[in-house]
């Protein structure tokens, strides 16, 4: 996405949470700066959301697995 006049970073902040590529062009450095927070708050917040994701991926992997071992222990293998 092409965005030249970003403002705030609306557009670029949107096109970050949906993992989408941006350019964005601004001379107002306040508003430069404040973009610049938007997109750094969203790169924490996805770090945060995969890091609880692969959280649960990985319980549920583990869950699996013992489940897989009591079948084995017991003669039931699926």
């Amino acid at each position: 996405m092409l965005d030249p006049f970003s403002g705030v970073g609306t557009t670029p902040a949107v096109c970050k949470k949906l993992n989408r590529n941006f350019i964005g062009f601004e001379i107002n450095p306040d508003y430069i700066a404040i973009a610049k927070q938007r997109l750094q708050q969203i790169e924490k917040s996805t770090l945060n959301t995969q890091k609880s994701e692969n959280q649960i991926v990985s319980k549920y992997n583990n869950e699996q697995t013992n489940h897989s071992t009591q079948r084995e222990l017991f003669g039931m293998v699926s």
